[in-house]
């Protein structure tokens, strides 16, 4: 029997779907660094070429079928990656070891050119991208109800889709009980003003409610005493798998005797060595990602408010 297709939302897409995007976004992060590593003058804030170097890089990264949302995404990809490449203290060493690398793959070069990174120089990529992450990350419920609403929004806003008069109807039927369906609709009609694009009527309806008075903002959901929160840290996971992505590309492998990925981290983060290696073994890359996000969906479900339009799926 097929298995039952995890479902992320009114907007149909599933959980595996969400997974590959993340996974694919995470992959053109790294090969934007390397590509600006390998070439930096290219890259550089007021080269003369710029945007025709990033151009160059991003056209032939488009998929078919989804010009204008990964149009969209690599051009935010890669203003993320310039702006912490210039702030990025490590900069010449992590040329030195990406042009490394390519000799290796290419086998080209004298053995000095194309040697391995020790663990020192691991740690120089490393401990300036993993310096502010925190052993705990702290549970703030006000900005997960935002980062929520704000995906809702995202939900029936171009490029990701087109507005549905049914979808924006169900959220505005929503909204008057639900604080997260409420934001939602405030930050897609702060977006569509800041795009200079119409404003949908479902939208322009229940602004003119909010302004009549006839409308309030429903209370934030409570969280009840005693429920279990899970822990999860998946911004501190993201930043540490990214970090671990990066040095085995660079020729330190995740898993060593000697030294590795999972130790670098480790010690960078404060957190064992185990730890590092149970996060990268649930990375973005295996099949274990999706299952993850459903849990998180299902204890962000039960903070903020139903925000699915039916339960995710089970196997």
């Amino acid at each position: 029997m097929a298995k039952k297709k995890e479902q992320a939302g009114s907007s149909q897409i599933s959980f595996g779907d969400v997974a590959k995007l993340i996974r694919w976004v995470m992959d053109m992060h790294l090969d934007f660094i390397e590509a600006v590593a390998s070439d930096p003058q290219a890259f550089a804030l007021g080269a003369p070429g710029l945007d025709e170097a990033l151009e160059r890089w991003r056209n032939p990264r488009v998929r078919k079928g989804r010009e204008e949302a990964d149009t969209m995404l690599l051009t935010l990809t890669q203003e993320v990656v310039l702006e912490w490449w210039r702030g990025f203290p490590q900069c010449d060493l992590l040329t030195s070891l990406v042009r490394r690398a390519k000799r290796r793959r290419a086998k080209c070069g004298t053995p000095n050119q194309r040697r391995l990174p020790d663990q020192k120089e691991g740690r120089q990529i490393a401990r300036p991208i993993l310096g502010g992450v925190v052993k705990k990350s702290q549970f703030s419920f006000s900005q997960e109800a935002e980062a929520v609403a704000a995906r809702l929004a995202e939900h029936h806003m171009p490029p990701f889709t087109e507005c549905s008069s049914a979808t924006l109807s169900d959220y505005v039927r929503r909204s008057s009980g639900n604080r997260t369906y409420f934001d939602a609709l405030e930050f897609s009609f702060e977006e569509f003003n800041r795009r200079g694009m119409p404003i949908p009527c479902e939208i322009a309806e229940w602004r003119q409610q909010i302004a009549a008075g006839e409308r309030q903002p429903p209370s934030m959901k409570r969280i009840s005493r005693g429920r279990q929160r899970i822990a999860i840290h998946p911004v501190r996971d993201l930043q540490i798998q990214l970090v671990i992505k990066l040095l085995d590309r660079l020729g330190i492998p995740p898993r060593g005797r000697d030294f590795s990925g999972c130790r670098i981290a480790a010690e960078i983060v404060g957190v064992s060595e185990d730890t590092a290696e149970r996060i990268w073994k649930h990375r973005i890359w295996t099949p274990h990602f999706a299952p993850i996000l459903r849990e998180h969906s299902k204890a962000i479900a039960q903070r903020t408010g139903p925000f699915h339009s039916s339960p995710a799926s089970e196997h």
